[in-house]
């Protein structure tokens, strides 16, 4: 006959402590560290695939106050007029195209008689004023923000610059 008491439930004797331990409490804490550790996991896979995507699908993210911020999809296709445009800085709107007639003063840049909102010049430096028509593969861009670094400053810029063309995915005015 056995005269070692047993205590009701899940629970092991641990000889080294001479004291009882609950195995379901120490299950759990296991299952839990477990799930914890597999949410990790799916955390990092989940975003290696949207990096991927992002890659795969050409996607950029505009933070810059230049153009809407959000999401935009680059591709490779011919500039336009009113299209945003991928540099090698935030994203511009294309404003003047070849053969349009560009006025710059102080008040702001016209295309074609037309004046930009918000695009006169707030730096001292900027494009020399006057009027001017756009040669063959020049582009006149502007930014969404007065305080945007733009062709005010920089003057018109040729085509070759221009790494992808960038259609609105999600963005936020």
């Amino acid at each position: 006959m056995n005269t070692q008491a047993t205590e009701p439930g899940p629970f092991e004797r641990d000889s080294k402590h001479d004291q009882w331990l609950d195995v379901t409490n120490r299950n759990y804490r296991t299952h839990r560290a477990r799930r914890v550790i597999n949410g990790i996991n799916g955390f990092i896979l989940t975003l290696i695939l949207l990096l991927t995507l992002f890659v795969i699908l050409g996607m950029a993210c505009n933070r810059s106050p230049s153009a809407p911020v959000g999401l935009y999809r680059l591709v490779i296709s011919a500039p336009a007029r009113g299209r945003y445009v991928a540099l090698a800085m935030p994203l511009k709107m294309i404003a003047g195209m070849p053969g349009d007639r560009i006025t710059t003063t102080a008040t702001g840049t016209y295309i074609n008689g037309k004046l930009i909102p918000n695009s006169a010049p707030l730096l001292s430096q900027h494009y020399p004023f006057g009027t001017f028509e756009l040669g063959p593969s020049s582009l006149w861009l502007v930014g969404k923000d007065p305080r945007s670094w733009d062709s005010r400053y920089f003057g018109p810029i040729p085509e070759t610059l221009i790494n992808a063309t960038a259609e609105p995915i999600w963005v936020r005015e």
